[in-house]
Formats: C-alpha cells, structure tokens, sequence
C-alpha cells in the first residue's frame, strides 16, 4: 500500500467506500463537509465520479440526493454502455458498504480534507508571496480565513431550503428535473 498523504489512498479502499456511503447515509455530515469534500482525492475513478456527481448534484440543488435519484443522474451522463455497469455496480456497492466505524471514518475524512485545504492554501500563499504584490494583502487573508473555517459549520437556527429535496418526493423531484 502507497503511504503518501496526498490522496485517500493511505487510508484504503474500503475507507472510501466507507466514506462514500457516510455521504449518502449520513446527509448532515455531507452538507458539513461539503465544502472542503475533494473528489479527485478518491483513488478509485469509479467512486471519483460517485463522489463528483455528489458534489455537482449538491451544488445544483442544495440537497443529498438519493442512491436511486443519483444514479439516474450519472446514467444521463454516461457515454458507453458500458460506463452504465460501472455506475450500477459503484452504486450498489456503495450502497451495501457497513456503516461499521462510521465516527472514526467521518473523524478522518475531515481531518484529511481539512489538511487538504492547508496544504493548498501553503501552495497559493506562497505563489502570491514570491509575486511580491502587495496589494495582494486582502486575498491572502481570504485565503486564510477560508482554510481555518473550511469544514467547520456551525449550526445557528435553521434554513428553510435545508433538505428541501428530503421533504419532497423522489417522483416530484424527478419530474423538476425533467
């Protein structure tokens, strides 16, 4: 096994797919996480793709989709007939991952997304710092600010479009995006 930290690789295949199930099953953690969450940091391209139409759908939409709704996504995506395998046999694997260990995965999984966003931010401050522009000064502070407070949401109160797509049928949501 490849010890490097850049990537999920270190912590194994079963963790991301362990991980990808908490996404899915734990909707909360994921709209907590969301905006650290790095698809390419998944070292299978299957569960890259997964986790990426997670993200996309998310963005879109502003809520966790089901397993069915999300597969229905990437099935619309698919160019081969036999991406549709892939995507079917993902799903259902994903789907049927234990939720065994299930603090212990989100504990890491946000330290390493976390660590991810520093190590980015190091990588930017420095470029903005060699340029010596300063100028610069305020995108280096947002810059900081993000990483500290990246994957640290606070809950005050409640958004009314919180699980909006939880409230509403599958077959509606459906039909929306029809």
């Amino acid at each position: 096994m490849d010890n490097k930290r850049s990537d999920l690789g270190y912590l194994g295949i079963d963790f991301q797919y362990r991980l990808a199930h908490h996404f899915m099953d734990d909707k909360k953690f994921f709209r907590d996480v969301y905006d650290i969450i790095d698809n390419n940091m998944f070292t299978d391209p299957n569960l890259k793709r997964f986790v990426g139409s997670l993200m996309e759908y998310y963005s879109e939409f502003d809520f966790v989709p089901s397993f069915d709704l999300l597969n229905a996504v990437m099935r619309g995506k698919a160019k081969q007939e036999q991406d549709l395998e892939f995507i079917d046999a993902t799903i259902d694997k994903i789907k049927n991952t234990s939720s065994e260990g299930s603090d212990k995965i989100k504990q890491l999984a946000q330290k390493f997304f976390r660590q991810q966003n520093f190590v980015r931010f190091n990588n930017k401050i420095t470029e903005l710092l060699k340029a010596g522009d300063i100028d610069r000064l305020d995108e280096l502070e947002d810059l900081w600010q993000k990483a500290l407070g990246a994957g640290n949401r606070e809950e005050i109160g409640i958004n009314l479009r919180d699980n909006l797509g939880e409230v509403l049928s599958e077959v509606a949501t459906i039909q929306y995006l029809c």
